[in-house]
């Protein structure tokens, strides 16, 4: 009995930790996937352990979630890259939280802890920013910077 509290005590954790990283703005990652695994196996009954398939299943959804996470890393690189001699609407927030949108060329990209940061008007511009990718044509007939 003391082994089915456990599980569900960790389980509970494991729900406190998904609801704390999505208020953190990410989602339960491989890392906790994998020690939500470990500990399954290390609290399962030993008269009764887990099958093989299960097993076998869970360990092909981690690898699953891995290449996910993967593609979508190399997705945003791409996407990156792909702006580069474009020009882009940015949204831009100061430090007093004031919103600004903004229209440059895309000069170069860059990649600061993982995550792709666009070269605009000579600042760094992170990916998620780009509000709109414009026509050449676009950027000359409204020169003016717009804000919101």
């Amino acid at each position: 009995m003391s082994d089915v509290n456990a599980i569900n005590n960790i389980a509970t954790q494991g729900s406190q930790t998904q609801n704390a990283s999505k208020a953190a703005g990410s989602d339960l990652g491989k890392d906790a996937f994998l020690q939500l695994l470990v500990t399954q196996l290390k609290y399962q009954d030993p008269l009764d352990p887990a099958s093989n398939e299960e097993f076998l299943a869970q360990m092909a959804q981690f690898s699953a979630l891995e290449q996910m996470q993967n593609l979508n890393t190399s997705f945003d690189k791409y996407q990156a890259f792909t702006m580069i001699g474009k020009n882009v609407l940015v949204k831009i927030t100061d430090s007093t939280g004031k919103e600004t949108l903004s229209t440059g060329k895309v000069d170069a990209v860059q990649m600061i802890s993982g995550t792709p940061y666009l070269s605009v008007n000579g600042s760094s511009i992170p990916l998620s920013s780009v509000q709109a990718v414009m026509d050449e044509g676009v950027v000359a007939e409204n020169p003016a910077t717009p804000t919101a």
